[in-house]
């Protein structure tokens, strides 16, 4: 995925993955899309139109000059469907692509201990249910960046409990943000 004009601009296979997922869903799902985006009811076929018709009408108008992008696209089918499948990430140049989520927490990374840097390891494991999350690294800048690395199921569980706000403070910290980061 590469990103252009604050856009996510996605390759043939990116593209590709996307389609075939949205084709693949149950109607009501992607109705839920259909209507987190809010999507005008004129770019979209009739409702008894074959689910693939829908997603590419969808992902058509996603790409359009009024649309949200594809990546706005991926990134509510994941909300809403947490066992979606990853895109093929890669870039035109065919080097891979790293997803990581970013959670930046208040205060100064200088400041923070080995003791304390297992504890967030264990409370970020502890929310997702995953134990197979890493810490990659600890930035200072606007607060504490943790640049967490698992897998895209345990950041997007992680990421979406910040949005409901179930996932507000780390380590007695506010949680400023939580982004996903690409590589």
């Amino acid at each position: 995925m590469i990103v252009s004009q604050g856009r996510a601009k996605l390759s043939t296979l990116e593209r590709l993955a996307l389609i075939r997922q949205l084709s693949e869903l149950p109607l009501t799902q992607l109705g839920q899309i259909e209507f987190a985006l809010n999507v005008p009811k004129s770019v979209m076929p009739g409702m008894a139109a074959p689910v693939g018709d829908r997603a590419k009408a969808l992902l058509d108008w996603a790409d359009g000059p009024t649309g949200v992008g594809l990546g706005v696209v991926y990134e509510v089918a994941q909300q809403i469907i947490p066992t979606l499948r990853p895109l093929e990430q890669s870039d035109p140049t065919g080097q891979s692509l790293t997803v990581h989520l970013v959670i930046t927490l208040a205060g100064d990374a200088d400041e923070m201990t080995l003791d304390q840097l297992l504890t967030l390891l264990n409370e970020l494991r502890h929310k997702s249910h995953n134990d197979f999350l890493e810490i990659m690294k600890i930035d200072s800048g606007d607060g504490i960046r943790c640049i967490i690395n698992g897998s895209s199921y345990a950041l997007n569980s992680l990421k979406t409990q910040h949005q409901l706000g179930w996932c507000q403070h780390l380590l007695n910290r506010p949680v400023l943000s939580v982004e996903f980061e690409y590589d």
